[in-house]
C-alpha cells in the first residue's frame, strides 16, 4: 500500500529550467504532514494485516489438539480453554465433561479416503456434557456446498442425554453448524434433555441446525446467519425418526422444514423468520407444530409460497406477522401465501396475512381467526 500525499494548487509551483519542469522543494511544514500521513497509514496497514494474521483461520499460533486433556479428565471434570485448539481429527466427548472456553479448528478440506470425515466436536453415547463459550471453526470459510465433505459439522450429538450448549459460535464447517443424529441405523436412541442457549452459526456448508433425531430439547437465543441448504432441517430419511417436545424462542433463521416424522410437538415463540415454512408429514397421527408471537418474511423468488403443509398435521400460527417484499425484478409477488394439501390443518390466529392468500385441497382445511 503506499501513501500519496497530494499538495495544495497554490504550493504545487513548477519551475521552467533548460527546458524541463521541476517542482520547487515544499515547505518544512509540508513535508512534516506527509510524515504524518505516511505513519497513520502504516499503522492502518498493520492493524489490518495483524487482524488477518490473527484471525480464527491462522493456526500458526494455536495450541496442539487438547484431545489427551480431555481423556484425562474424571467424569465431572472441566477443561478450561485458552486461546486456540487445532483439531485436525475433531474432539470426541465420550464422558460427563464440560468444556468451557476456547477456539477449536479443524482445517481440513480435503476427504482421505478410508477415513472419515468427522464433526469438530463430537458428543456420543454420553450424558451431562456442557459446551460454553466456545468457538467453533471448520475448513470451509466460504460456506459453500461440498456434498461429499458434509460430515463436518460443527457440533453433533449422537445418542445424548443433558447436553447443555451456551453462548458458541460455529463457522466455517462442510456440514451442519450443529446437528443431533444418531449411531444409524444400529442404535436410534434420541438425544434427549438437549439445552442450547446462545448460538450462532455462520457459513454452514449444509444446514444451520439438523434435528432429525432428538425428543426434549429448548432452544434459545439462536442466529444462524448462512448456510448452503437450509437454516433449520428437520429431517431423518427414516421411517418413525424425527424430531419432538422441542422448542425454538427468541431466535432467528432463515427457511424452516420439518419433513417426515414429527415425535412431539414443536414450537417456535418469537423467532424471525424468513423464507418459507415448509411441513410435509407422511405418517399420521402427528403432534402439532405452533408458531407464535414471530414473524415470516417471505422472501423475494417469483415461485415463493410462504408456508407449505402437506400431510395429516396441525399447524397453528399465533399472533404471527407475515410479510412479502416484491420479487427481485421489483413486481408484485403473485404466488399463494399458504397452501395446505393431503389432510392438512392450517390455523391462522390474530395474525397479519398479506395476500394474494392460500390455497387448500378438499382434504385440508384453512382456519382464519381475528
Amino acid at each position: 500500500m503506499k501513501a500519496v500525499v497530494e499538495m495544495a494548487d497554490g504550493d504545487d509551483v513548477q519551475v521552467q529550467r533548460s527546458g524541463r519542469s521541476r517542482r520547487r522543494p515544499p515547505p518544512t511544514w509540508q513535508w512534516l504532514l506527509a510524515l504524518v500521513v505516511i505513519l497513520v497509514v502504516g499503522m492502518v496497514v498493520f492493524r489490518v494485516e495483524e487482524s488477518h494474521t490473527t484471525s480464527a483461520t491462522d493456526t500458526s499460533a494455536c495450541s496442539p489438539d487438547p484431545s489427551p486433556a480431555i481423556a484425562a479428565l474424571p467424569p465431572g471434570g472441566t477443561l478450561i480453554g485458552v486461546g486456540c485448539y487445532v483439531v485436525p481429527n475433531g474432539l470426541v466427548v465420550t464422558k460427563p465433561v464440560t468444556i468451557d472456553g476456547g477456539t477449536y479448528i479443524d482445517p481440513t478440506s480435503v476427504k482421505v479416503p478410508r477415513v472419515p470425515f468427522g464433526p469438530v466436536i463430537l458428543v456420543e453415547g454420553t450424558s451431562d456434557v456442557s459446551l460454553e463459550n466456545l468457538h467453533v471453526i471448520g475448513g470451509n470459510p466460504s460456506g459453500r456446498y461440498v456434498p461429499s465433505l458434509v460430515g463436518q459439522a460443527g457440533i453433533e450429538l449422537k445418542n445424548t442425554s443433558a447436553v447443555s450448549i451456551r453462548d458458541v459460535t460455529v463457522d466455517g464447517t462442510f456440514g451442519d453448524g450443529l446437528e443431533l443424529w444418531a449411531h444409524a441405523p444400529r442404535d436410534m436412541t434420541p438425544n434427549t434433555g438437549v439445552t442450547v442457549d446462545g448460538l450462532t452459526i455462520t457459513a454452514a456448508g449444509r444446514n444451520g441446525i439438523s434435528p432429525s433425531d432428538v425428543l426434549g430439547a429448548t432452544f434459545t437465543g439462536v442466529h444462524i446467519v448462512s448456510w448452503g441448504l437450509t437454516a433449520v432441517d428437520f429431517e431423518s430419511d427414516m421411517a418413525n425418526v424425527g424430531a419432538g417436545d422441542v422448542t425454538f424462542t427468541d431466535s432467528s433463521w432463515g427457511g424452516t422444514y420439518i419433513q417426515e416424522t414429527i415425535t412431539g410437538p414443536l414450537t417456535f415463540e418469537r423467532c424471525t423468520l424468513v423464507g418459507k415454512i415448509q411441513v410435509v408429514v407422511r405418517y399420521p397421527t402427528s403432534p402439532p407444530v405452533v408458531f407464535r408471537d414471530g414473524s415470516l418474511s417471505i422472501g423475494t423468488k417469483a415461485n415463493n409460497v410462504g408456508v407449505v403443509v402437506r400431510g395429516p398435521v396441525s399447524v397453528t400460527f399465533a399472533d404471527e406477522s407475515f410479510t412479502r417484499p416484491p420479487r427481485r425484478d421489483g413486481h408484485a409477488q403473485t404466488k399463494p401465501m399458504w397452501q395446505a394439501v393431503r389432510g392438512a390443518q392450517l390455523t391462522f390466529a390474530r395474525s397479519i396475512l398479506v395476500p394474494p392468500l392460500g390455497t387448500a385441497d378438499a382434504a385440508s382445511t384453512v382456519t382464519v381467526t381475528p
